[in-house]
Order: structure tokens, then C-alpha cells, then sequence
């Protein structure tokens, strides 16, 4: 199995806590869960899981710094637990302490997810506990856990709805940069044209606090990165729920506009608002998207339902999909996300030790000249995947989860109409500054 390509369980979970600011993270686990934040911060230059002055957001239960010892995870550490609990307790900034353990912590019966009950019922705080999945499962489930917990466990009134307000739960805020903060004002002004409030965004870098705003939602639009998690919230608020895909590119931003058009009964607003949006848009990118894009192959090497949105958006642009390479397991998707991409001949995790020649031949078939590929990706996706394009020239454009090559310091949304004239900018520069294999 191909682990580089994915990330732990772990790291799905941190991406959560990261993005509610004043919530806790105690992890039942050795020093290596550290070593495992410091992804997150590399990814993330507003990062605030690991602190040099001692209060970091992600604490660990190991009783010695850098070791683990199987003697001491087999004897009652209750007492040991419960000063670390304290002490997060007592921090005036945890506004939400949650809990998760390793799996082989957990199958020897740690009892953390008793000790958090205990402390949930002492110290009045908000405590949650997160079911670990670390052996069968990644980042992508992590996340969508996370976001489960959180649903489950925040208190929310029933049926305060309030007509004009809308909510968007599985957004998958995967760090505090120009690129998400765009994203989410996209968003926002796509409901503003129908006179809809966007009241919360689950989640959106809010505090623990504020998340409670989604009770007041009369709909809930549940994007694909935590869909249990919206109908957790739906059911429990009373609100209506609408799944939706991710609002990627000229096709996928008109779906989605589309589709709060038909929900609110304002189809002519959704008309009108997409002939003028994306009207401005492909006039404004025409000439880069002609001149630099149009008629290239693209490689996918983002999370599934990245990878999903992406394929019509490619064809948005005029380019050919060369080959879809999921940063995340199949079995990791939820509404047959992974069953849709395989179909379309993608090339998932746990399937590339078998599929490798294949997935070889296809990225550069032996019959025929090399030609320059563009590949959106990840990080850790762009190193893997290097080594099938031997002849061919790679233009990278980072994008996804990690990013370490791309922190934005201007708006920089991949989603909607600003994010189809984003890309198309991004895209251009990035073929303009390719550099040939054989060029010294």
C-alpha cells in the first residue's frame, strides 16, 4: 500500500481543532502526536496547535518525552491523565476540550473516554470525545469525525429557524489563510444574491461559541467533507438539509447557484446572477485560458471530492484530465463519491500497488511523444507522483491538503466565480514560469 499519498487520522482531527481557535485537543498517545502537528503548521502559517510558550492546543498523555513504554501504558494511569485534564481545564482560553486516543491505547482499555465524562460532569466544560479510527482509516475520516463530535455534542436549540438565514456545514477549513477566508466570501456572496444571510460555515475558523449560530439556520447545505455531521445538525435543529457538491469552476458554481435558486423558489435571481458573474469571469480569463491552458492535460492529486469537483472544471478550461490520483482511502468518501471516481478510472491509495504499471502507462504512454502536464496537487501527492513523469515537463500548482509551496498573502479562493478567475491566474503563471527538462 502507497502511504505517502494520504495522511494519518490524526491529521484530519487537528485539522478541526485548528479551526475552531479555542478548542483542546488530549490525545491519548506518545510524543509522536507532536511530531504529527507540526504538518499542520507547516501547512498553516496562522497554525496555533503548537505554541513555544507552553500552551499549546494538542497535548499528549506519554509519562516520558520522546518514549513509550509498554509497561507503563499497561498499568493504571488514570491519576496521570487526570493532571493533564486539569490543567486544561483550568485554562480561561479552552473553550472546548476534545479527546481522542491511538488505537492501541485504546485497545487496552485506557479509560479516557470515562475520565472525560468526569471531567464533563466536574468542570462544566464542554468536553467531547473522538472515536479513533487510526488503523483503518485517514485524514479525510478524521476530519469528518471531528465535525461529527461537535455536532453531536454542542448544545443546540430546536426549532429557532429563521427564514433568511442559511448555514454551510463540511466545509473542509483546512487552515487560516487567504485562500479559505476567500473561499468562505465567496460563498457568502453567492447567498447575499438571494437576500440569505450565510449565518455559520461549519467550519470557518469560528469559535466554539459562535458555531452555535447553526441553530438559527433554516437550511443546512451540507458540503461532502462532513455530511454526517449536517444531518446531525439538521435533525437535531429541525432545519432543512441539502446535499451539495463543492462549488468548483464556471459548471460546479451554476449548479450550486442552481440549486439555492430552486430551494428559495428564485430561479430567475439564480439566472440573472450567473449570466452576469460568470459573464465578468470567462471575460476576463478568456484570453489566458485560450492562450495558456486550452488543449493541455492536467493531472488530480487532491481529496476525492476535490478531485470530483475538478473534472468538469478542467473541461471549464479547455484541458484534457490526464490521470486522478485521490490524496485519501475510497472507503474514507462518503455519497459514493469514491465509487464515482473510480468509475472514471481513478487511481485511489490502497489500489496503486496493483495499478502502478497502469497508472505508468497512462501518464506517459510509450507510444506516444511527451507533452507538458499540469498537475493541481498536493504537497506530499506532487512528490509522489514525480516519478512517473520521466520525459514530460510537470508544471505544479499547489493546491489542497498539505500545501506547504503556496501561502497566499492577497484573496486567493478556488471557490465560485473568484475562484474559476484565480485559478485561471494561477494556472497561467504558473505554465509561464515552467522551465523545460532540457533547458539548461
Amino acid at each position: 500500500m502507497i502511504e505517502r499519498l494520504t495522511m494519518p487520522f490524526l491529521s484530519g482531527v487537528y485539522i478541526g481543532v485548528n479551526a475552531v481557535p479555542d478548542s483542546f485537543l488530549i490525545v491519548d498517545g506518545p510524543y509522536c502526536v507532536i511530531n504529527k502537528a507540526f504538518i499542520q503548521t507547516s501547512h498553516d502559517l496562522n497554525c496555533s496547535l503548537i505554541s513555544p510558550h507552553g500552551d499549546s492546543r494538542v497535548l499528549f498523555t506519554s509519562q516520558k518525552p520522546f518514549v513509550e513504554e509498554v509497561n507503563s501504558l499497561a498499568l493504571d494511569r488514570t491519576a496521570f491523565i487526570g493532571t493533564i485534564f486539569k490543567d486544561v481545564c483550568e485554562n480561561s482560553g479552552a473553550g472546548l476540550i476534545l479527546t481522542t486516543t491511538f488505537d492501541f491505547h485504546q485497545l487496552i482499555n485506557a479509560p479516557v473516554e470515562k475520565i472525560t465524562k468526569n471531567f464533563a460532569a466536574e468542570s462544566g466544560k464542554p468536553f467531547m470525545y473522538v472515536q479513533s479510527k487510526s488503523l483503518e482509516s485517514d485524514w479525510l475520516d478524521g476530519y469528518a469525525s471531528f465535525c461529527e463530535a461537535v455536532a453531536g455534542g454542542i448544545p443546540l436549540k430546536k426549532n429557532a429557524l429563521k427564514k433568511k438565514k442559511a448555514a454551510i456545514a463540511g466545509y473542509l477549513m483546512d487552515r487560516h489563510e487567504m485562500d479559505h477566508s476567500a473561499n468562505i466570501a465567496e460563498l457568502g456572496k453567492i447567498f447575499d444574491a438571494f437576500g440569505v444571510e450565510l449565518i455559520s460555515v461549519w467550519l470557518n475558523g469560528s469559535r466554539y461559541e459562535e458555531l452555535k449560530r447553526i441553530e438559527e439556520a433554516s437550511v443546512v447545505f451540507s458540503f461532502p467533507y462532513a455530511t454526517k455531521a449536517a444531518g446531525i445538525i439538521a435533525g437535531r435543529t429541525g432545519a432543512d438539509l441539502i446535499e451539495s457538491a463543492l462549488p468548483v469552476g464556471l459548471t460546479g458554481t451554476e449548479e450550486f447557484i442552481k440549486k439555492l435558486g430552486k430551494y428559495y423558489g428564485m430561479e430567475s435571481t439564480a439566472a440573472q446572477f450567473i449570466e452576469k458573474e460568470a459573464g465578468d469571469a470567462v471575460r476576463s480569463a478568456s484570453k489566458h485560458v485560450f492562450r495558456f491552458i486550452a488543449g493541455r492535460r492536467i493531472a488530480l492529486a487532491l481529496d476525492p471530492y476535490l478531485c470530483e469537483s475538478f473534472i468538469p472544471a478542467a473541461g471549464d478550461l479547455g484541458a484534457e484530465i490526464l490521470c486522478v490520483v485521490p490524496t485519501a482511502y475510497r472507503k474514507s468518501t462518503a455519497d459514493g463519491v469514491g465509487e464515482r471516481l473510480a468509475e472514471a478510472g481513478a487511481f485511489f491509495p490502497e489500489e496503486l500497488e496493483d495499478s502502478d504499471a497502469e497508472l505508468r502507462m497512462k501518464i506517459e504512454p510509450s507510444d506516444k511523444p511527451s507533452e507538458t502536464v499540469i498537475l493541481l496537487g498536493s504537497y506530499f501527492a506532487a512528490g509522489f507522483l514525480d516519478r512517473y513523469f520521466n520525459k514530460a515537463d510537470v508544471i505544479l500548482v499547489p493546491l489542497g491538503f498539505p500545501n506547504y509551496l503556496h501561502h497566499p498573502v492577497n484573496e486567493s479562493p478556488f471557490l465560485g466565480f473568484g475562484g474559476f478567475r484565480n485559478m485561471v491566474d494561477r494556472i497561467s503563471n504558473a505554465v509561464l514560469a515552467c522551465k523545460p527538462r532540457n533547458q539548461s
